[in-house]
């Protein structure tokens, strides 16, 4: 399944403007990939409850026995949101509520396609991999590169993250691998009760029995965080 520069349009109580693959309750036995390339292809969204989302893999309750490919590159295509409880998402793979029998892999490269919001509850991601309440039994793999692709976020209770790796409530018996290389690509956050995070390895009430690996390399990609009550990390192990 090959989308090129492919956009979703729905609305609801909010709108999302979506790019990428989505897999919920299903079981797959035959390879699925998704290869979303977006230039000069910018998403604008004002209002609030929006989503807006180049690219990435989201599996839910689903039975993995085949590969899960994504491939998101992103080039001058900026998001920007201005409201409250928004999303904005480049590339990434989440998995939840999962069993992983077979390769997913994620690739993310984004290039002067920074992230732009304003306003309340809002989460700004470039890449990164998620597994949550999930087995993994084949190797997870996510591969983010950010280039001039910074994350501006004003306003409360806001995320912005850069690549990253997080495990929660899962069992992780194969190599599950995050590699996050940003360069000139800072996160700038104005507000309180916010956090910023570039790469990073998170894992909480888990049981891991493979290798687990994060490698983040920033270069002139500074985490800003002007207020209160706010987290700011590049790299580094959390263990809960």
């Amino acid at each position: 399944m090959k989308r090129i520069n492919e956009k979703i349009i729905r609305t609801a109580i909010g709108l999302s403007v979506l790019v990428g693959t989505a897999l919920a309750q299903s079981t797959i036995n035959a390879p699925v990939t998704d290869i979303t390339t977006s230039t000069a292809s910018p998403i604008s969204i004002v209002g609030n409850n929006n989503t807006a989302r180049t690219g990435s893999t989201s599996i839910g309750h689903s039975t993995i026995n085949a590969p899960v490919t994504d491939i998101t590159t992103s080039t001058a295509s900026p998001i920007s949101i201005v409201g409250n409880n928004n999303t904005g998402t480049i590339g990434s793979l989440s998995v939840q509520n999962s069993t992983v029998n077979a390769p997913a892999t994620n690739i993310t490269t984004a290039t002067a396609s920074p992230i732009d919001i304003v306003g309340n509850n809002n989460t700004g991601t470039i890449g990164g991999l998620s597994v949550q309440n999930s087995t993994v039994n084949a190797p997870v793999t996510d591969i983010t590169t950010a280039t001039a692709s910074p994350i501006n976020i004003v306003g409360n209770n806001n995320t912005g993250t850069i690549g990253g790796l997080s495990v929660q409530n899962s069992t992780v018996n194969a190599p599950v691998t995050d590699i996050t290389t940003a360069t000139a690509s800072p996160i700038d956050i104005v507000g309180n009760n916010n956090t910023g995070a570039i790469g990073g390895l998170s894992v909480r009430s888990s049981t891991v029995n493979a290798p687990v690996t994060d490698i983040t390399t920033a270069t002139a990609s500074s985490l800003t965080i002007v207020g209160n009550n706010n987290s700011a990390k590049i790299g580094g192990v959390s263990l809960f």
